[in-house]
Formats: C-alpha cells, sequence, structure tokens
C-alpha cells in the first residue's frame, strides 16, 4: 500500500493508494503557504498519518507531487513558483515528521504517471501529457522513463515559444505557448469576442453571470450554437493543436493526451483539436499515427501518480 499527495499553492489532498492505483481513502486540507516550509511538512506529514490510519496493510511508501522543479534524486525542491521552497530538502523533512520513505516529483510528471500507471496510457512507454489550465504543463515518457532533464527541469511545455515577440506571458517572456493555449486564454478570447459581439449569446450570458466570463459560459454558448463563442473555439483549437503539433513532431510519442478541466469536454473539444494536429505533423503515410486522447482520471492522476513514485 501506498501514499500519494498531491502539494498545491492552495490545497494538499493525501490519499491511501492500492497496488493497482485505485484511491481507497483521502485527506485534504489547505496548503497555508503564506505560513513558511516547515509548516507545510507538517500539513503534509499529519494527512499521510492520518490516511494511512485507513490502511489495513504496512504503508510503503509515500510519494509527493510538488509544483516547481524537483532535482534529479528525487529529494529536494530546488524552486517552486506558489510555495517558499528554494533548494529545499522536502523528502528528508517529511520523513523526519512522518516516519516513511517518501520520494518527490514535479507534480506534472506525476499527473502523467498517474494516466501510465492507471489510466488512459496505461500500457505505454513513450507518451505526452498536456494539462490545459491556469497555465499549461506537461510531461514526457520517453521508452517507459520521464524525461526530466540533467538538473531535474524538464518539460516546461508551456513555455515553448509560439510567437517571436508576442503576448507577455507571467514567466517574464514573450510569445509562450500557455499565452494562446491554456484555459486562462480561452477566457480571454471570450472576453473579447464578447465585447466586439454585444449581440451574442457569450455576451449576454456574461453579463448575466455574477463572475463574469469564464469557460463554463463560453462552453455553453458554443453547445448553443453562437456563432461568437464558436468562433473563439475553433481558434483557440487552432492554437492547442499548432503547439502540440511541434510536440508530436519532435517526439513522435505512441500517444498524445491532454488533461486538465477542459478536457471533462472529451470528444467535444478533443475531436477537432486531434484533426488538427494530424493536419500539421509529419507522420509518413501508411505508419501509425500518435494517437490524441483525453486524460481519464481527471484531478487524481497527480495523487495516483505520486503513489507511483514509491518503489514497491
Amino acid at each position: 500500500m501506498r501514499i500519494g499527495i498531491d502539494l498545491g499553492g492552495t490545497t494538499v489532498t493525501a490519499a491511501l493508494v492500492s497496488e493497482e492505483g485505485k484511491i481507497l481513502a483521502r485527506r485534504e486540507t489547505l496548503t497555508r503557504a503564506q505560513n513558511g516550509a516547515d509548516s507545510i511538512v507538517d500539513t503534509m506529514a499529519s494527512l499521510a498519518l492520518e490516511v494511512a490510519k485507513d490502511s489495513p496493510e504496512p504503508i510503503t511508501g509515500l510519494g509527493v507531487g510538488t509544483p516547481g522543479a524537483v532535482d534529479v534524486t528525487g529529494r529536494i525542491v530546488v524552486t517552486s513558483p506558489n510555495l517558499p521552497f528554494r533548494m529545499y530538502p522536502l523528502a528528508g523533512r517529511l520523513e523526519e515528521a512522518c516516519g516513511m520513505p517518501v520520494t518527490l516529483g514535479n507534480d506534472a510528471n506525476c499527473a502523467l504517471l498517474g494516466e501510465v500507471f492507471a489510466g488512459a496510457a496505461k500500457g505505454c512507454r513513450d507518451v505526452i501529457l498536456v494539462t490545459l489550465g491556469t497555465g499549461i504543463g506537461g510531461g514526457i515518457m520517453v521508452d517507459g522513463k520521464l524525461l526530466v532533464g540533467f538538473n531535474g527541469a524538464a518539460g516546461e511545455i508551456g513555455h515553448m515559444t509560439m510567437v517571436y515577440g508576442g503576448i507577455p506571458c507571467n514567466c517574464g517572456r514573450k510569445g509562450c505557448y500557455e499565452v494562446y493555449a491554456s484555459t486562462t486564454a480561452l477566457v480571454r478570447m471570450a472576453e473579447e469576442a464578447a465585447a466586439e459581439h454585444p449581440e451574442s449569446l457569450l455576451r449576454r450570458s456574461a453579463d448575466s453571470a455574477d463572475s463574469g466570463m469564464n469557460g463554463r459560459i463560453l462552453f455553453s454558448a458554443a453547445h448553443a450554437g453562437d456563432a461568437a463563442a464558436l468562433d473563439v473555439l475553433a481558434r483557440y483549437e487552432d492554437a492547442v493543436a499548432e503547439g502540440a503539433s511541434s510536440l508530436v513532431n519532435i517526439f513522435e510519442p505512441e500517444l498524445l493526451l491532454f488533461g486538465g478541466g477542459i478536457s471533462a469536454q472529451g470528444e467535444y473539444l478533443i475531436a477537432p483539436i486531434r484533426d488538427k494536429i494530424y493536419q500539421r505533423i509529419y507522420a509518413a503515410d501508411g505508419l501509425p499515427r500518435t494517437r490524441i486522447e483525453a486524460a481519464t482520471l481527471g484531478g487524481d492522476a497527480g495523487i495516483v501518480g505520486a503513489a507511483a513514485l514509491v518503489k514497491p
């Protein structure tokens, strides 16, 4: 039996995970990053010890998926954008606090591991996961091994350049993939379209919502056939496909997965993106093409993948 922890900037979740990748019990609480790194360790240790009480068997180890760069030993968080970790020995500190062996991994890599362990990529050895969320994250697996780079920071899919000198990105560069293909980008495009088309259902729906424009409003209007919403969606699909086709052309994975909350749209979103990627890749005629699918584990992928870090 293993424990997986999904550490986020807002919440931290610990779960008891079987050897088959099934979640048997879980606990969740606020991260409270403002209280400092040691406080986060105490929170994770408390959750892990609580969830361990539900295990009918001994715990073999604890895996943690954390935002940011993890060193190649799986022991130290080199840096994390939304957490107070800088060259922080998280694995060692957590082992001291909870008495279990600990292994660390980047959260996006853990999501990929989860899909390989018990999700849509089970049995695959060459896989890329692209997570479409507030930003764009992802993981790359080549011949059954995660591509982590010599410093542990490889796989920053969201920050490959899409448009030279393009829209500024929060990373400090311009024209990054996530500026054009994240859900944040989708909402921005929907807001611009609503402003240009005051007669549209998209605009009326946003005006009547307390929270303003969001992805749910955009997809609802698109499903209803609203022209402005459908145009936004078509342009967004182009942006997603443009970056993803470069990944396919470089790595030629057996499987390309799209994760993140937006993947809940399933084939409604994935099918047109798949078609547009196939128009852009260099696959030879007569040979199998990369399969392109939605991830299946949803928010559980990171937890299951963190548990998969634990060696049997």
